[in-house]
């Protein structure tokens, strides 16, 4: 990645979720990760800095339902018997957000927003039966870290394949030019 201002903001971003990726803050029966907070937060900074805020908020609201329906199933059918769970959301998800959005940005914001906003509607949903949930817990966090590393290494994948084909191209055309002479 280039030197730019988004990149710099990324490793201040990845150095405030080591830092205080431990701490977990309670309210009430409430407990929050702040490393999810501070995801949730720059999450939504980077949101509402994009051109398209409106459409990929109605995208990352879509597929907060899709992950919170995902874990209410979790709950009833015991599929992680078979898959393991990050497996299973990673592959539901990274089929979804690849069809709804074609920048590495985007999909980042839609990963991170969806999956916390899902964790709280899961968590209000199953509230009232007094579960002892944590919005942020190990498996959340290594969910997002595995979504967010399967979208970098599809990226990669994408812009080798296009500097392939212009390689192709080059080679293509002075094949053309050397045949012609």
């Amino acid at each position: 990645m280039k030197k730019s201002s988004l990149r710099n903001s990324l490793a201040i971003l990845l150095f405030l979720l080591l830092i205080f990726g431990n701490y977990i803050i309670t309210w009430k029966q409430i407990s929050v990760n702040t490393a999810v907070l501070i995801l949730f937060i720059a999450s939504s900074l980077f949101l509402t800095s994009s051109k398209r805020r409106i459409s990929l908020f109605v995208i990352c609201l879509f597929v907060a339902h899709v992950y919170a329906g995902l874990r209410c199933f979790e709950v009833v059918t015991p599929v992680w018997f078979f898959l393991p769970k990050t497996l299973l959301y990673g592959g539901v998800f990274v089929v979804i957000i690849s069809f709804l959005s074609k920048k590495l940005i985007d999909k980042l914001i839609i990963v991170c927003l969806s999956i916390i906003i899902g964790e709280a509607i899961f968590m209000a949903t199953v509230y009232s039966i007094n579960w002892d949930i944590i919005i942020g817990a190990p498996d959340l966090l290594l969910l997002l870290t595995v979504l967010s590393a399967i979208i970098l290494c599809h990226h990669l994948g994408i812009e080798i394949k296009r500097k392939l084909q212009d390689i192709l191209h080059v080679i293509e055309q002075q094949n053309k030019r050397w045949t012609n002479e």
